[in-house]
């Protein structure tokens, strides 16, 4: 079979095409299964994985034990998610970058649906969103925040900032990185900032 788990990708002295950064704030109840999806991940490019998360060094040793074969990074007291973001960013190693979020389980496929769209020549991707949490204000979450990226809609490309994105690094770096200030949004103003200097985005359907 051409299909293999996410663990081989990340095997050891291999450089990563891709970064996958995850601010681990007050989900360490969810880590595992969001772990557990890219160890599903097909035809996955070399990918690290990248933890961050808040409250000090005994949290990052109890995620370390829990999750071998990642990168935790620990950040002192409270941190707002543009700093997670960059503390990631300073040890990605990875051409491009994503920040699916502790909560989010990325589909088998993702992250090589992904890679394609950027090799395609697009500077920011983003993806097919489903709704995990199914109570009704979860609903009413889910298509506030994500009617343009409902499954079922064909691929496209934004002719405005996207929601939210993966991205070639050195964009980021070209921009600074994110805000640190904001206690969400912060993906907002770099996309919107990305997109004002000419960067476009795509939307890919097969990217769940």
């Amino acid at each position: 079979s051409s299909r293999r788990p996410a663990r081989a990708a990340r095997v050891p002295g291999v450089k990563p095409s891709y970064s996958v950064i995850l601010p681990a704030f007050n989900r360490l109840d969810v880590l595992p299964e969001v772990l557990a999806a890219l160890d599903r991940q097909q035809e996955a490019p070399p990918f690290e994985v990248i933890v961050v998360t808040s409250g000090g060094e005994r949290i990052a040793e109890a995620v370390r034990a829990a999750t071998p074969g990642v990168t935790v990074i620990a950040l002192d007291g409270p941190a707002l998610p543009g700093q997670a973001r960059n503390a990631g960013l300073r040890v990605a190693r990875g051409r491009w970058v994503t920040f699916p979020g502790s909560h989010v389980e990325l589909a088998p496929g993702s992250l090589a649906a992904r890679l394609a769209a950027h090799r395609r020549g697009w500077p920011m991707v983003t993806e097919t969103m489903r709704n995990g949490t199914t109570t009704r204000a979860g609903w009413a979450s889910y298509f506030l925040d994500n009617a343009g990226l409902l499954p079922g809609r064909p691929s496209f490309a934004f002719e405005s900032p996207p929601p939210r994105a993966s991205y070639h690094r050195g964009l980021l770096a070209e921009v600074g990185g994110f805000p640190e200030d904001r206690r969400a949004g912060e993906d907002s103003v770099v996309n919107e900032e990305l997109f004002a200097r000419g960067y476009g985005a795509w939307r890919e359907a097969t990217c769940e």
